[in-house]
């Protein structure tokens, strides 16, 4: 099973998502869940500098919790990265509105950290600031105190998110989290510049790894071409679907065209056999 890839962005990612990513991963790793729960917990910043350390006051409060963020290095969000990810949770709700006007490919998997995992939220009931940006004393222990039981309940969130998807045989994998009507099932968004060409994207892990099949049955050899639809495989998720991506415009020229041409033979040939 693929793992889930979740990223914690705030804007330098030295801080804030560090600190969270570790805090989680944490809770992870004493999880009796924790070799069954497929998930990958990293971070990064929007408008990061790569190879910077974490700052020393999350390295201190780290080793005072149990985890270790010395080994960690911030990493720029760039698209080529957050493509690959499967949910993005941001801290504050600058990087939210920076990525749905920069990068709206990716806004449909991008939650506010404070609203993820809270029915009936849309927007977040507070922001998660940078402590190191201000002068005050007690910046960094009112920073701890809100992202302790945050973080606490995210992860209470995603263990019962995965001991629902059991009982109900539902594959733990993104589009458990992310809302059905944004997952890309019909018309792709992928858009490359240079070939005109649209590419399609698999509705369940958002990859771009698939292949088409040959058609079987009788559904997809008479029905589904009517609408434009093609059987498809996934190589990363290997899920088996129907994709209707076609262009119908075109296919339905063709099919008029195609009326036409035989048409035109029907009345030369009546012609032929009447003269």
């Amino acid at each position: 099973m693929n793992p889930i890839r979740i990223n914690i962005i705030c804007r330098g990612n030295m801080v804030r998502s560090p600190y969270i990513a570790g805090y989680l991963r944490y809770y992870q790793s004493k999880s009796p869940y924790r070799d069954k729960m497929p998930l990958e917990i990293t971070s990064s910043g929007i408008d990061s500098k790569p190879n910077y350390p974490a700052h020393p006051e999350m390295l201190a409060k780290g080793h005072e919790v149990g985890f270790d963020l010395s080994g960690h290095r911030s990493t720029y969000a760039s698209l080529k990265l957050l493509n690959k990810l499967d949910i993005l949770l941001v801290t504050h709700t600058r990087q939210l509105k920076q990525i749905k006007e920069t990068m709206p490919d990716v806004a449909y998997k991008t939650f506010h950290l404070a609203a993820f995992g809270r029915e009936g939220v849309e927007e977040a009931p507070f922001e998660f600031e940078d402590p190191s940006q201000t002068s005050d004393t007690s910046s960094f222990e009112n920073f701890f105190k809100i992202v302790e039981p945050e973080v606490e309940r995210i992860w209470k969130f995603l263990e019962q998110s995965y001991l629902r998807s059991l009982k109900t045989n539902e594959p733990f994998s993104a589009a458990i989290f992310v809302p059905h009507d944004s997952l890309r099932s019909f018309m792709p968004k992928q858009y490359n510049f240079f070939t005109k060409r649209k590419f399609a994207m698999c509705p369940h892990c958002q990859s771009r790894r698939l292949r088409r099949m040959k058609r079987k049955g009788l559904l997809q050899n008479k029905l589904y071409p009517i609408f434009d639809g093609y059987p498809y495989h996934c190589g990363r998720c290997k899920k088996k679907f129907i994709l209707f991506i076609g262009s119908k415009g075109v296919t339905s020229t063709r099919r008029k065209d195609k009326k036409e041409e035989s048409w035109k033979k029907f009345i030369e040939k009546e012609r032929e056999r009447k003269g």
